[in-house]
């Protein structure tokens, strides 16, 4: 998995806030994450929810269950939201002409959702049409 290898080489362990090399890593064909944004994740999120993160993200980028407008006052314009072990993860994303950057990404209770936009939804499991 390239994304945990590059974690493991130029993330774990560092310091709160340290300086680390800037690079994009893609996790899926028309998705990628930074290093910067990967750190922030790291520094932020408590251990259980960074790992869950980091093990599913490439799993939420490509089949979420709901896609809504992201907040205008919010880093990012779309926002997917999967459910992961009984959980629901928010992933915020930057569209950047043929890739989504993914600016953030944490768990929460389905109330954080009220106030966004739902511009789709995946029913029963499959894509809607």
């Amino acid at each position: 998995m390239k994304i945990v290898k590059l974690f493991n080489r130029f993330i774990k362990y560092t310091p709160k806030e340290a300086k680390i090399p800037t690079f994009s890593i893609y996790l899926t064909e028309g998705y990628t994450i930074s290093s910067v944004s990967l750190k922030h994740l790291y520094d932020k999120r408590p251990a259980r929810e960074f790992d869950l993160i980091l093990i599913y993200l490439r799993l939420l980028v490509k089949r979420p269950d709901l896609i809504l407008k992201n907040k205008p006052a919010k880093r990012g314009s779309l926002c997917y939201v999967k459910e992961i072990n009984n959980e629901l993860y928010f992933c915020s994303l930057e569209l950047d002409d043929e890739l989504c950057s993914v600016v953030t990404c944490f768990r929460i209770e389905e109330d954080y959702l009220n106030g966004y936009i739902l511009l789709w939804s995946r029913k029963g499991g499959e894509p809607s049409s």
